[in-house]
């Protein structure tokens, strides 16, 4: 994540060299003072007390002190004494001049477009010199703007498969904006784009430009198959990114938060995109400084045409991606739900029912938000507690209108399910040390959950139709390191079918964050985390008596990519494994 104070990084030691300057200057300045008050008292002895002396005084002291003790005495008469007063501010007005020509961009002109501007940047770590990393972003700058002013080939052959799969997968897992219409923009702006090479975006359509641009852009970079089709999601981000700043300046504030929205989902798809949790929280703050949670009028609704409908599923789609990206960076959450009013969105069997399209799955994400959220609350009640949660919300209205044909939709539902019951041991594992029942409890269950979801994600990503985000390198780290712990309590209790779930899940959670490295660099952490795991786990687990066959570390290895939470069960299960097995 690029930092805005980072801009003024580069002129670092041209500041500190005038700095030097000034204070040289102010010390010379006060010497000047003080040799005008030696001269003056001087003068006041030689004189004597009398109605001329401050005259006679003035007069000598300016005949017998040098040139510099002349300019300071010229300086006080003409500020009326205020000698220091006039080197301070000499001094202020140095340094401002300073910075403010070499740190042109800087964060004192405060806008919203400028934090979410530095938000969404992803530039290198600043590993050289303050001077360099300031050459680099010039440099990036400047090639940005130079691939910007090239002609895009925006035809209907190169962007209908994007613009289609981002409706089908991305919109219903996010519905922050209709279908139907996003649909509708890609149309105009494809007519646009037919009519004219570069069309010019109109103040009041640069929000349908924007979100169609960075539809594109997040599939394009999302499934690039070779350099070609990423370098046209990287011309099209770069133009989407030129327009942020019109577009949030002239856009009505729930279009502007709609933008916002898929800046995070463009962050989430794409490391490109800059840092999700910055974005998250820039964006939460304006849906709830427009009111948007606790919505009860037609106040808060764009002039473009957004209906009271898609502005309630915006702002579900923020809650889910807050409640979503908070948990697996074990973050508090941006709002509570004690604080939101707006009502909740109804299930979808009857829309499915009335066009037969794909129901939103946003319905059922939210409800296993809030289940999420009242089975942490109670990590020491019975098994059958938690299990019964899960089977009710399996069986619930939301996630039965999903076809069984709906490859995409039966992955998300075993995620959800396999999600629940991981936050479920995860807590007792981290509070508690309640033990697991063998097989058909809460410890067996969530290790055949985690295997029947990690097998349809794999299979999705052998024939392409998945789409890796940065929150899935931290569900299947989690899922992998929750069975391992658990496999390691159970212990000699397990099954046969355990035990080839849990030799499953290793597999499936190294070669799905293998192939997650290819677009998060971050995923190589996590899979080391993974191995650091399955390392604690006998590699026999008929005996407790077993020795683990490499030596354990006393400390854990994982840098701090990891989420605490994460770290925490790495902890316990190290403890555990160094005081059984060793």
């Amino acid at each position: 994540m690029a930092d805005p104070r980072n801009s003024a990084i580069g002129s670092l030691p041209s500041v500190l060299s005038v700095s030097k300057q000034m204070l040289h200057g102010l010390k010379r300045r006060v010497e000047e003072l003080e040799s005008l008050q030696r001269a003056n008292k001087h003068a006041r002895l030689s004189n004597g007390p009398g109605p001329e002396a401050t005259t006679h005084g003035h007069s000598a002291s300016t005949v017998s002190a040098p040139a510099n003790t002349q300019r300071s005495h010229q300086l006080q008469a003409a500020d009326g004494g205020s000698t220091i007063r006039h080197a301070l501010a000499e001094f202020g007005q140095l340094a401002l001049s300073t910075t403010s020509t070499d740190n042109s961009e800087s964060i004192r002109h405060f806008s919203l477009w400028q934090i979410v501007n530095a938000a969404s940047k992803a530039l290198p770590p600043a590993s050289a010199s303050g001077a360099d990393v300031y050459d680099l972003r010039n440099t990036l700058r400047h090639a940005h703007q130079k691939q910007a002013e090239q002609p895009i080939t925006f035809s209907r052959l190169t962007t209908s498969s994007f613009v289609q799969r981002y409706a089908d997968t991305v919109l219903r897992i996010y519905p922050f904006m209709d279908r139907d219409r996003f649909l509708h923009d890609y149309e105009f702006v494809l007519s646009e784009h037919e009519r004219t090479l570069s069309p010019h975006a109109s103040p009041s359509q640069g929000h349908r430009y924007f979100l169609v641009y960075m539809a594109i852009a997040t599939m394009a970079t999302a499934t690039a198959a070779d350099l070609h089709i990423s370098y046209f999601g990287s011309q099209l981000h770069i133009l989407a990114m030129s327009m942020l700043r019109d577009t949030l300046a002239k856009s009505e504030p729930v279009t502007a938060v709609q933008c916002l929205v898929s800046l995070i989902l463009k962050s989430l798809h794409c490391s490109d995109g800059g840092s999700t949790w910055q974005l998250l929280g820039i964006t939460m703050a304006q849906a709830i400084s427009i009111g948007l949670h606790r919505l009860s009028d037609e106040a808060a609704l764009g002039s473009h045409g957004t209906n009271q409908d898609e502005t309630h599923n915006m702002f579900w789609t923020l809650l889910l991606l807050d409640r979503t990206v908070s948990d697996a960076l074990g973050r508090p959450y941006a709002i509570q739900d004690q604080d939101i009013t707006t009502a909740r969105p109804p299930g979808q069997e009857s829309y499915v029912a009335s066009n037969g399209k794909p129901p939103s799955l946003l319905a059922a994400a939210l409800e296993h938000c809030y289940l999420i959220s009242e089975s942490q609350q109670d990590p020491w009640k019975p098994d059958i507690y938690f299990l019964t949660i899960a089977d009710s919300w399996s069986r619930g209205t939301s996630v039965s209108a999903v076809s069984p044909d709906d490859e995409h939709g039966a992955e998300q539902l075993s995620r959800l399910e396999a999600r629940y019951l991981i936050c479920a041991c995860r807590k007792r594992l981290l509070i508690t040390n309640i033990p697991h029942s063998p097989d058909k409890g809460l410890g067996g269950r969530t290790i055949s959950a985690c295997w029947a979801w990690l097998h349809l994600l794999e299979a999705q990503c052998m024939i392409g139709t998945a789409l890796l985000t940065t929150l899935d390198v931290y569900e299947i780290t989690r899922a992998a390191v929750v069975s391992a712990l658990i496999a390691q309590q159970l212990a000699r209790s397990m099954s046969n079918e355990l035990l080839a779930d849990v030799a499953n899940i290793r597999v499936l959670a190294m070669s799905l964050l293998s192939f997650a490295t290819a677009k998060f660099g971050h995923a190589t952490e996590f899979r080391n985390a993974v191995s650091l795991a399955f390392q604690y786990v006998p590699p026999t687990l008929q005996s407790t008596k077993h020795k683990i066959s490499e030596p354990l570390s006393n400390t854990i290895e994982t840098g701090k990519v990891l989420p605490r939470s994460l770290r925490k069960l790495l902890s316990i299960a190290r403890t555990a494994a160094m005081s059984g097995y060793t």
